[in-house]
């Protein structure tokens, strides 16, 4: 069947483990197309993309590359004020590229990842008998890390010729 996956990966999980008790993807990762070909590549830390992750067209040319970065160590990430788990996502941070199948590229930019002011936040409680996440959102004072695009982004046409170049500055 066309689209299906081919996963090479490990899973971490159970109490006492960075991942909790469910067992999530974590370190390297691999999903190829039915055909063989590489689809994805990179690194998870407890089903959060981490570090540099490639993605590849169905030809085998290079689709996307992503940078993620975990923004703060997991002892100011892991629990809110009042004790409740708290769950960040990493953002990404650096170099970002997309191709088109032809192998041009079609995107060249770069993400920061910065801190933004926010009046909510999200938080995870765990369903005691189905182990489901259940997020809430709560109300408070938070400066929460966001991906944002910085200095010069361009998109270019399948034939290589620039459509469009926009500079972005953090304030």
């Amino acid at each position: 069947a066309k689209g299906v996956a081919i996963v090479d990966g490990h899973k971490l999980g159970g109490m006492g483990t960075d991942c909790g008790c469910e067992a999530l993807p974590h370190g390297y990762w691999i999903e190829k197309y039915r055909s063989g070909i590489l689809k994805e590549q990179g690194k998870y830390y407890c089903n959060q993309k981490s570090g540099t992750w490639v993605y590849y067209h169905e030809n085998g040319k290079i689709a996307k590359i992503e940078n993620w970065k975990r923004p703060y160590p997991n002892i100011l990430i892991d629990a809110i004020g009042d004790g409740r788990p708290s769950k960040r996502f990493f953002p990404m941070e650096g170099p970002y590229l997309e191709y088109y199948p032809n192998g041009q590229i079609r995107v060249d930019g770069n993400y920061k990842i910065v801190e933004q002011y926010s009046n909510t936040d999200t938080i995870f409680t765990v369903d005691p008998e189905t182990y489901e996440e259940i997020p809430q959102i709560i109300e408070g004072k938070f400066w929460l890390p966001k991906s944002l695009k910085v200095g010069s982004w361009s998109n270019y046409s399948q034939k290589g010729e620039l459509m469009s170049h926009e500079y972005y500055k953090i304030n």
